[in-house]
């Protein structure tokens, strides 16, 4: 696999007893990846704050799909190239003692230079829906916060970038202000949940927001930029145990 690239898994997995498989399950998952992944890969995901991949499982068209997405060098050799081995086909709920097998895989990958060239090269629409396809939360001052916050969404997405790629800093605060200065929320369709890990259950919202970025084109570029990688890393909390899942769709230009 090429090295400096996002890169998407897609596996349908189908059940013994022909269960669906809801977003929950993920965090079981995530044990199954840290159990076939290197030793020395899963001990440094152990210890490290921010993951380089995210994982959610959901029901797409009347199938269980359980998306892996890498976006860094390790990710993508230690964990996605062990996914896509052909031997790797068996699953196992081992608390619910149920088995599955993965009936079909599909992988995608672009290049971050992909990201960078459109920043500066393309006038990027300022109308961007942003789809929370799983469960999202944040945590700021030791609490859970669970409402689409533009700071927060934007905050987490430079971090999640930095942590990965230390070629470029994305985070700063004085860009971090410019960005929610010229940022609204000008549409919403949000519900409350929560996702169950560990007999805790953490709040967390689920739906979808438009926003409009009223800046520079400079601007605009920049904040889709980091929600496309978004759609890669996940956004807020628990993204590597099927949190913080989000897809975007880009409206349209208008005057700002």
């Amino acid at each position: 696999m090429k090295r400096n690239c996002l890169t998407e898994l897609k596996m349908e997995l189908v059940m013994q007893d022909g269960r669906n498989v809801g977003f929950n399950k993920a965090s079981i998952l995530q044990g199954i990846i840290m159990e076939i992944v290197d030793g020395h890969f899963a001990e440094k995901m152990h210890q490290q704050g921010l993951k380089p991949y995210s994982q959610y499982v959901r029901r797409e068209d009347d199938k269980n799909i359980w998306h892996i997405n890498a976006f860094s060098d390790d990710a993508n050799e230690y964990l996605i190239e062990k996914m896509l081995e052909e031997e790797f086909t068996d699953i196992t709920f081992k608390h619910d003692d149920i088995s599955g097998k993965i009936v079909n895989k599909e992988c995608h990958s672009i290049d971050k230079s992909e990201l960078i060239n459109d920043f500066y090269s393309k006038d990027s629409s300022n109308i961007i829906k942003i789809e929370f396809i799983t469960p999202t939360s944040f945590k700021t001052n030791g609490r859970y916060f669970f409402f689409p916050d533009v700071r927060l969404i934007f905050q987490s997405l430079m971090k999640k970038y930095d942590s990965c790629d230390d070629s470029v800093a994305m985070y700063s605060e004085d860009t971090l202000e410019q960005l929610i200065n010229c940022t609204e929320i000008i549409g919403y369709n949000i519900r409350s949940t929560s996702y169950e890990l560990e007999g805790v259950k953490i709040p967390a919202f689920m739906g979808n927001i438009k926003i409009k970025i009223k800046g520079a084109q400079t601007m605009v570029n920049y904040a889709n930029l980091l929600l496309r990688f978004g759609e890669y890393s996940g956004v807020g909390i628990k993204c590597a145990i099927g949190m913080g899942g989000i897809k975007i769709i880009n409206d349209k230009k208008v005057n700002k």
